[in-house]
């Protein structure tokens, strides 16, 4: 995958992973958008760098952070991306809910974790 030479292989992986998050209802809402870029912009990352991966996807995995805090960080992240626009669909449930087993980090009842 060619990607921006000031990310890392993580950085991008973790961005398309919300970008999946955010088109798996079909529709890219602005909020979710935004949060997106909100995401960045927390992360030392431009705006133009996520319109580059968005506009570039291909095959990606999904990076498993080494420390649990960085883990948690990145749950955060998808759980922003799950809000963000208002609708909370069981698929966007789903995804969390297993990124959260990938993660090795203890099942929770994730509608209780967004508050839904």
């Amino acid at each position: 995958m060619v990607m921006p030479s000031h990310l890392t292989q993580e950085q991008v992986e973790h961005f398309l992973s919300l970008y999946s998050v955010a088109i798996s209802d079909l529709d890219l809402h602005p909020s979710e958008l935004q949060t997106l870029y909100d995401i960045a912009r927390r992360r030392g990352i431009n705006r133009q760098s996520v319109i580059d991966v968005m506009s570039r996807p291909s095959t990606f995995g999904l990076h498993i952070p080494e420390s649990v805090i960085e883990r948690f960080e990145h749950l955060y992240d998808f759980a922003l991306m799950i809000v963000a626009d208002g609708e909370i669909t069981a698929t966007e449930l789903s995804l969390l809910q297993n990124v959260t087993t990938k993660y090795q980090i203890a099942p929770v009842d994730v509608k209780e974790w967004c508050n839904c």
